[in-house]
């Protein structure tokens, strides 16, 4: 077992070195497990397929310096890809294959590929952007296309002719620590999407981080990481299959989320450590509680925030992390002295402090922005592709400007309050939305809720909640208010109650909020202030 003692010199923090490496040591060990379609492979299997998906976009044109952008879902096409594209120096743009219409075509452009890998299912929303692109070589797609399907303007590819190639006829490449082997486009909470680009060393840096934050491998027990996350999100690659390749262990891969499967697949897999996002552990805990739900070999979940009913329901560990793609995992809890509610400390090879808008550091306890710096060389990205000024406004001052809000503790713990840009701030207080709908996700019929705020007939702003309820639950305006009396002082109390079937979300799951503030005030939603006017008229 691969451990914290056999770190990489940081020329040798390189993904696909390290692949082949795991290969020779590992062979004919099980690597990577699919639940859809169910198959797995060995270490020397997915070094050899992805040795073969590089020998065939080398065929196609792709070489050092350039992007091939990968639409796919969780299938083992998109691993080869991921890892074999690299092998030729050039840089994988993993992109989620759900992104259609204008967003769809504003990334495609950005990207600016030599090679598209496309699902069957999803050639045809491509192939009109294809014709508008210049460098685009070719259309390598997996599956069966039907006889109409129009054409692209390039060579459409089956995928079985790019895994057909010989590994052997691989040309040689100087792949570097400091080469851009992704670039991962942000879910566009705030804006259009930005590419993020991200080197080798980082890569490796951003997997050994998620290592001693889970104590993964730790024990020198094989470990077995499940996840319903997807590829494209670097959840289940860069802190996925990549700290799994590191330690020599096993990952089981299902094609999506599913609260009513998730432990029973954690259990059949035998998982030590499995992924989830934020958004879901709620979810998780509404499912009917069974006599099975410590009955499992899991230890750590992540990530989560940390949630003492789901550590105790479920008898494992819940591991809060910050960071950003474009850093790392800056903080974490230490293994052996987790904090409630918290971040836990800067890792040892990153500063981090809390300044206000002049980027002055706020004394402990005070709550402003999060900014961080690397220690170590090769730990942080790039910046944004084809953004220059984005790139120089977030890293401004020497620091990196994370847009979110927190404070320290006397101990150096961090505590997340918000995003910057979803404060809202009403009878001249700062209102944390986080803990606004912590309390709302309280009522036993609330399944989620996003707190936005909305212009008010005064100065500041006005509170709205937007609540989607749990499937077979009801609850209206009026009771959720009662429910909140008690429980938040006046000037938190949300004014506005509307309800959605579900929420806006981003690729990588985060609500998005700014949908909502699109929405506004609808007709829709219950005045809790007008109701109170009326009743006193009354």
């Amino acid at each position: 077992m691969t451990t914290e003692r056999n770190m990489h010199d940081l020329h040798d923090q390189v993904i696909t070195k390290i692949l082949g490496e795991a290969a020779a040591e590992h062979g004919d060990r099980p690597f990577l497990v699919f639940k859809e379609p169910q198959v797995q492979f060995t270490y020397a299997e997915v070094d050899q397929n992805s040795s073969a998906a590089a020998a065939g976009f080398a065929e196609k044109g792709l070489k050092a310096g350039d992007r091939a952008l990968v639409l796919l879902g969780n299938r083992p096409e998109f691993v080869f890809s991921w890892l074999g594209i690299p092998k030729l120096g050039a840089t994988v743009v993993p992109v989620n294959p759900d992104w259609k219409g204008e967003t769809l075509e504003y990334i495609l452009l950005d990207a600016d590929p030599r090679i598209v890998v496309v699902g069957a299912d999803i050639y045809e929303r491509v192939a009109p952007v294809i014709e508008k692109m210049n460098e685009v070589e070719a259309v390598v797609v997996c599956g069966e296309l039907p006889a109409d399907a129009p054409a692209c303007g390039v060579e459409v590819v089956p995928w079985e002719e790019i895994a057909g190639a010989d590994p052997a006829d691989l040309p040689e490449a100087r792949v570097r620590h400091d080469n851009v082997l992704a670039i991962l486009y942000s879910s566009g909470t705030t804006g259009r999407p930005k590419g993020i680009m991200m080197p080798h060393a980082q890569i490796y840096a951003f997997a050994r981080q998620w290592i001693r934050a889970c104590n993964f491998g730790g024990d020198g027990a094989e470990e077995v990481l499940y996840s319903p996350t997807p590829l494209y999100y670097m959840l289940a690659s860069i802190i996925g299959f990549v700290p799994t390749m590191i330690v020599g262990g096993r990952m089981h891969i299902a094609p999506r989320f599913s609260a009513a499967t998730y432990w029973q697949d954690i259990r059949e897999c035998e998982a030590t450590t499995a992924h989830s996002v934020f958004s879901v552990i709620p979810i998780i805990l509404k499912q009917p509680p069974s006599p099975a739900d410590r009955d499992h070999n899991c230890r750590t979940v992540y990530i989560s925030k940390t949630n003492k009913e789901f550590e105790e329901r479920f008898g494992v560990r819940c591991v809060e992390i910050y960071g950003s793609t474009e850093m790392n995992i800056v903080s974490y809890n230490p293994w052996d002295a987790p904090r409630d509610l918290s971040c836990g400390k800067a890792a040892p090879n990153f500063e981090l402090k809390i300044v206000d808008d002049d980027d002055r550091e706020l004394p402990t306890g005070e709550v402003g922005e999060i900014v961080t710096r690397p220690r170590e060389p090769f730990l942080i990205s790039y910046g944004y592709y084809n953004k220059g000024e984005a790139t120089a406004e977030a890293w401004r001052n020497l620091w990196f400007h994370c847009g979110d809000r927190g404070y320290l503790d006397e101990d150096g713990y961090l505590f997340y309050v918000d995003r910057k840009k979803d404060v809202i701030r009403r009878r001249g207080e700062n209102i944390s939305s986080y803990e606004l709908e912590r309390q709302v996700n309280g009522h036993p019929a609330v399944l989620e809720s996003a707190a936005i705020p909305v212009p008010s007939e005064l100065e500041e702003d006005d509170v709205m909640v937007y609540v989607a309820v749990k499937a077979g639950e009801s609850v209206t305006g009026p009771e959720l208010a009662a429910f909140l009396e008690d429980k938040l002082p006046k000037f938190m109390m949300p004014r506005f109650f509307d309800f959605v079937d579900e929420m806006p979300r981003t690729t990588s799951t985060k609500i998005e909020k700014y949908k909502l503030r699109e929405l506004g005030i609808r007709a829709s939603a219950w005045d809790r202030e007008k109701a109170a006017r009326a009743h006193a008229a009354g």
